[in-house]
């Protein structure tokens, strides 16, 4: 059986007339250690930038600024192996809308059918080839959401800042919608389970509770209990 998925192998950053700056990485565990400042999350933020990241408000980091700051450099390349062989990324510091998979032209944005898109080429590296609905919504009545690898890549990818945070793993600042679709991903990589075909939910409270703090649904519980041994008592 042909083996799913892939890991990062290494990343490149270079410039005309510029030294490539190269990070390499094996199989497995790998960790990054350095002083401050001495570009370890610009690492990070590399990869995050050809797997399709978009500058979309103030509150988010700017990748393509950072790495313009460091003079002369002016494309990203992260290179991805499978079982299928080794992919090499390419993302121009200008452009927003697209990368080079060995040459090839993918687009991270676009409505036509007829265009190769990033999401679809790493998703099939995940061995998802095959379009997946989820329910990612607080509203029983709202859409269904496509399973996406920006989506997932949220169950992965955690920032420094992200980290320290006391609000749930899936908490995003620079994307809020992440925080209810994000539970919804995780579900959908542990079984696989999804909305294709969907009917509208029938009894919305119950739909509602999902989204529910653990803490409010415990005492929500408790109170129902306790109505009840009320009623016996009396």
């Amino acid at each position: 059986m042909m083996r799913k998925g892939f890991y990062i192998s290494q990343v490149k950053i270079t410039g005309e007339g510029k030294k490539d700056a190269v990070v390499e990485f094996t199989d497995g565990v790998n960790v990054i250690l350095g002083p401050s400042n001495s570009g370890k999350s610009l690492i990070l933020e590399c990869i995050d930038y050809c797997f399709g990241y978009v500058h979309n408000n103030e509150k988010q980091t700017d990748y393509a600024e950072k790495i313009k700051a460091l003079d002369g450099y002016n494309a990203v390349h992260v290179t991805v192996k499978t079982s299928e062989g080794s992919f090499e990324i390419v993302r121009a510091i200008d452009n927003d809308n697209h990368v080079l998979i060995n040459g090839a032209t993918y687009y991270i944005s676009t409505k036509s059918k007829s265009q190769p898109k990033l999401n679809d080429f790493l998703l099939g590296l995940l061995g998802i080839r095959e379009p997946h609905l989820i329910r990612a919504k607080k509203k029983a009545s709202a859409p269904p959401n496509s399973v996406s690898f920006r989506g997932l890549l949220t169950n992965f990818y955690v920032r420094q800042g992200h980290i320290a945070t006391e609000r749930s793993i899936f908490y995003n600042p620079d994307d809020p919608s992440a925080t209810i679709t994000g539970p919804a991903l995780f579900l959908f990589l542990l079984n696989g389970n999804n909305c294709d075909g969907f009917k509208k939910t029938e009894d919305p409270t119950s739909y509602k509770m999902a989204f529910q703090p653990p803490t409010k649904i415990f005492y929500n519980f408790l109170q129902k209990l306790l109505a009840k041994n009320t009623e016996y008592t009396n």
